[in-house]
């Protein structure tokens, strides 16, 4: 990658240096927000279903013939 940033240098003004260096810089912290707003979403889907399994189930077995 350093050898990429020396690259830019020569051709390119320094906002372009700025510019890829924020760009390798905040993938990885994109990277974790994406992750950690999908664990999110999904373990509130799991709660949401547990939930509702719960409810289905005491239904049932209130329903059962002895």
């Amino acid at each position: 990658m350093g050898v990429l940033l020396l690259l830019q240098t020569e051709a390119a003004g320094i906002g372009e240096v700025v510019k890829a260096v924020a760009a390798i810089g905040l993938a990885p912290t994109l990277l974790i927000i994406a992750l950690y707003a999908y664990k999110s979403r999904t373990d509130a889907t799991i709660k949401h279903l547990e939930d509702q399994n719960k409810q289905l189930l005491d239904e049932v077995l209130r329903n059962r013939k002895p």
